[in-house]
């Protein structure tokens, strides 16, 4: 084949493989902008054959060689970007690196959240009642987990399980992956968004992430577990009446065989057990305080009827007496002083009348508010009533044994309506508990500002002997949020 013949067919085969369209490439990456023709400067030695002299073929080969490499590099910048867009990857927070698990987050609610291996949530699941309740109305699967931690949060703050008058708020987070191992990169990073958001709300709290107490360690590693896991079989443990040394140490190796899950399960289930237990006895004792109630109630009217009537018929003979007297004498301003005492003595005994049919009245309906549950009405109805007779008698004597009456029928109540709040607290639905909690804690403004990260240093140590301790104590908490 002649030179002249070689030259055309690798001109033909260069063209076919990268075509010199130059102005295309440059059209596909800045589309829709207008741009000024800039020509190309071919280097001397790209331009110049063997000895020097310029050729159009070595020209044309440099040009192409350029515009594959400039579409290269563009190739390689637009697929970086896409990567960086798609992760949300940012310099100044790289993304960890995960392996699917689960993460709890431990308050008094305890929640357990699951996750893939991109950080994603698949499941969030209460591990006691308060974390049921925490969980009602908010969305954890799709999102990644800091979002997740961020809502939790934010939720732990609405519903004043952290709030910026308290000075020991904590959480205890723990990950493991999905052969049980701990996630420490998981844990790591839940800590860190705790942090932040406790600095970002101005809130004196702790995050631990493990429950470190010297005098548990050595009897946690005899029975083969941390002092984290071996903490909270002591935990459920408390909640058992009555174990034997013996009874106690099989049910220590049979946690011990368990995982964290199963023994939060057992916790729940004895926490179900012992309220159910608690509840019977309330109810029981609410009867009782019924019954008392009411006897006292029927006892106190009894008396006041005792006491008006021997006043109507006091005042019945004075009346009696006084106007004999006035006839008597025939005087004309004594008969007038006794015609007005007369009428006086006629108006106060209407007004006992008056009393003693209405007293009547609420000692016939005790029996049957009684059996229709309406304590409450029956009392607030007759301790009105004794505070108006309070009101307009003037015997010192007779207002005194009404002052007594209001005394015995309120305290009587009161210890009933006591039983009965503690009752209606212990049926209160986790979408009540939800409701009253925001209606107590909804509007709490953020506090002060501190310093989170010396509080954390200050008090991690502490919180982590004593977690547990600290979450009983916070049971009794709990309740007295929701009192009225």
């Amino acid at each position: 084949m002649k030179k002249s013949e070689l030259e055309r067919q690798l001109k033909k085969d260069l063209e076919a493989s990268a075509p010199l369209d130059f102005s295309a490439v440059w059209a596909k990456c800045d589309e829709g902008t207008e741009r000024e023709e800039v020509p190309v400067k071919v280097p001397v030695f790209a331009s110049a054959d063997g000895e020097g002299r310029e050729t159009r073929s070595n020209k044309a080969l440099w040009l192409r060689v350029c515009a594959l490499a400039l579409a290269a590099a563009l190739v390689v910048v637009f697929a970086i970007v896409a990567i960086f867009k798609n992760l949300g990857g940012d310099a100044k927070d790289p993304i960890p690196s995960f392996s699917s698990g689960s993460f709890v987050i431990d308050i008094n609610p305890s929640v357990k959240v699951s996750y893939d291996e991109n950080g994603v949530v698949t499941r969030a699941k209460g591990l006691n009642e308060d974390g049921e309740a925490l969980l009602i109305g908010v969305t954890m699967v799709g999102k990644d987990y800091k979002n997740a931690a961020n809502e939790l949060f934010l939720r732990c703050v609405q519903l004043g399980y952290f709030s910026a008058a308290r000075e020991d708020n904590a959480a205890l987070v723990s990950a493991t992956d999905e052969n049980g191992n701990k996630d420490a990169a998981m844990t790591g990073a839940l800590q860190k968004t705790f942090l932040e958001k406790f600095n970002e709300k101005n809130i004196r709290g702790v995050v631990i992430t493990g429950v470190v107490n010297s005098a548990l360690d050595q009897a946690a590693e005899s029975y083969g577990m941390d002092t984290q896991k071996y903490s909270l079989v002591l935990s459920y443990l408390s909640l058992l009446d009555g174990l034997t040394d013996s009874e106690r140490e099989t049910m220590i190796k049979e946690c011990a065989q368990e995982s964290v899950k199963e023994i939060y399960k057992k916790i729940q289930e004895e926490e179900t057990a012992l309220k159910k237990a608690e509840l019977e006895t309330l109810e029981t004792e609410l009867s009782e305080m019924e019954s008392l109630l009411f006897a006292t109630i029927a006892e106190r009217i009894e008396e006041l009827l005792k006491r008006f009537s021997e006043k109507i018929e006091e005042l019945y003979g004075e009346s009696a007496n006084e106007s004999e007297e006035d006839r008597r004498e025939e005087l004309p301003n004594e008969g007038k002083a006794g015609w007005h005492e007369n009428n006086v003595n006629q108006s106060k005994e209407e007004r006992y009348e008056k009393w003693i049919e209405q007293l009547q009245k609420y000692s016939e309906q005790l029996e049957d508010a009684q059996k229709q549950g309406e304590a409450k009405r029956i009392v607030e109805e007759i301790l009105a009533t004794l505070a108006l007779m309070q009101e307009e008698e003037t015997d010192i004597l007779l207002k005194a044994i009404i002052a007594v009456t209001q005394e015995a029928i309120s305290q009587a109540y009161e210890a009933f309506d006591s039983i009965a709040d503690s009752i209606r607290a212990k049926n209160l639905t986790a979408e009540e508990i939800i409701e009253k909690r925001l209606e107590t804690f909804g509007d709490e403004e953020a506090g002060e500002e501190i310093d989170v990260e010396e509080w954390q240093k200050a008090h991690a140590e502490q919180f982590a002997s004593d977690w547990y301790e600290l979450k009983k104590s916070w049971i009794k908490e709990r309740e007295r949020d929701l009192d009225d």
